[in-house]
């Protein structure tokens, strides 16, 4: 009964799965999604170095998608470190992140040096969105910050991480409506990927397919 009713919940199954994959992530025994990372740096930074000129290079990861977009993101900057600079097409967008489930993993030294690498890159334009309301995230909370644990305040960097915003989805839906996705926690967490009912609040499609670029939205 007990297992029955959080699956209806909290989408318990998903969940359960979804942590396996990212303990067997943090511990490197997953070569194939390794490769398919290398792969998908690599087509970035080919579409960078096109002749034809790029106005924006978006790479948007949600949930343990974010953990992927830093892997994805770092190992560019790596090949092409000119893509962390003013002026570069390249932009990253996290929603609903995950990150510290992966970050905070004793075994995840690797990925540590991704995050590191993204906190290097002041110039990168990388903003997160995160909801207080959806359990499954880590609501307003700087997903680099595991990468200073141990340091004194004064040898922590003035300014660091991601861009942190909220997006305040109680004003995108008439009240009604917005009680019943918060009681929802399953489509709370996938909200940020969803349309909304009332317009000039977030909007995902107008973000990721719209005229302005994610700086622009979020300078």
């Amino acid at each position: 009964w007990w297992a029955a009713r959080a699956q209806r919940r909290v989408q318990m199954a998903w969940l359960m799965r979804s942590a396996s994959a990212i303990l067997r992530q943090a511990q490197g025994r997953l070569p194939e999604l390794e490769q398919r990372l290398d792969g998908f740096a690599k087509r970035l930074c080919e579409l960078a170095s096109q002749r034809a000129p790029i106005d924006e290079l978006l790479v948007v990861g949600h949930s343990s998608g974010a953990m992927l977009a830093v892997s994805v993101v770092a190992r560019a900057l790596a090949r092409a470190p000119a893509l962390g600079q003013p002026g570069s097409p390249l932009a990253m967008l996290t929603l609903g992140e995950c990150i510290p489930v992966l970050s905070y993993q004793p075994e995840a030294v690797a990925f540590r040096d991704e995050l590191a690498r993204l906190r290097a890159a002041t110039d990168l334009v990388w903003v997160d969105v995160t909801a207080p309301p959806d359990g499954c995230c880590f609501a307003l909370i700087d997903p680099t910050a595991v990468c200073e644990d141990g340091l004194s305040p004064s040898s922590r960097a003035a300014s660091a991480g991601p861009k942190r915003v909220s997006p305040r989805f109680a004003q995108c839906f008439d009240p009604q409506r917005w009680r019943a996705i918060r009681r929802d926690k399953y489509r709370c967490h996938f909200q940020y990927l969803m349309a909304v009912e009332l317009a000039g609040g977030y909007d995902y499609f107008a973000i990721s397919a719209g005229s302005r670029r994610l700086t622009d939205r979020c300078p």
